[in-house]
């Protein structure tokens, strides 16, 4: 009974698997469950949050990537070490509830890496009134915060202008 239960056996099998598909399969299992990504971004930088339940030991991606490295990161109060895989940085971490939080010292971050079944994403971005207007450009993936004097060559949406 404790083989059932998890107690043996490959980790990925305490790992919830989609109704319809073959759970004895790695693939068809989701052993790490994304909460909300809040982001909150101004023009020097900013800081993001995020939640995880995973159900066996494994990577989680953080937003960002090699040019904008997240910085100051920590996973339920303690520091987290932050390693590139694959171009994405990600954290190594221990079955359970994370609260994982960290910092940019800048204004562009790219959302990847994460299942696209978890990309809830609360974004506030707060920016300084100047002679250029201020957008956000949400495209790809990529959200980023940048000035130009000339908005109807951007093909997106303006906050704040």
């Amino acid at each position: 009974m404790a083989g059932i239960l998890g107690a043996a056996g490959p980790a990925f099998l305490r790992c919830p698997f989609f109704a319809n598909t073959d759970g004895a399969l790695k693939e068809n299992r989701v052993c790490a469950l994304p909460g909300r990504l809040t982001l909150e971004l101004t023009q020097s930088g900013g800081r993001f949050a995020q939640s995880w339940l995973t159900f066996s030991e494994g990577w989680v991606p953080l937003p960002g990537n090699l040019d904008n490295w997240p910085a100051e990161v920590s996973v339920n109060g303690a520091p987290g070490a932050v390693v590139s895989r694959e171009g994405i940085p990600q954290l190594y971490a221990a079955a359970g509830t994370l609260n994982v939080v960290g910092q940019f010292h800048w204004a562009i971050v790219r959302v990847a890496g994460y299942p696209r079944s978890g990309r809830l994403i609360s974004l506030t971005v707060t920016v300084k009134k100047s002679s250029n207007s201020t957008a956000l450009m949400m495209r790809s993936g990529w959200a980023s915060i940048a000035t130009r004097k000339w908005r109807n060559k951007w093909k997106c949406r303006f906050i704040g202008c």
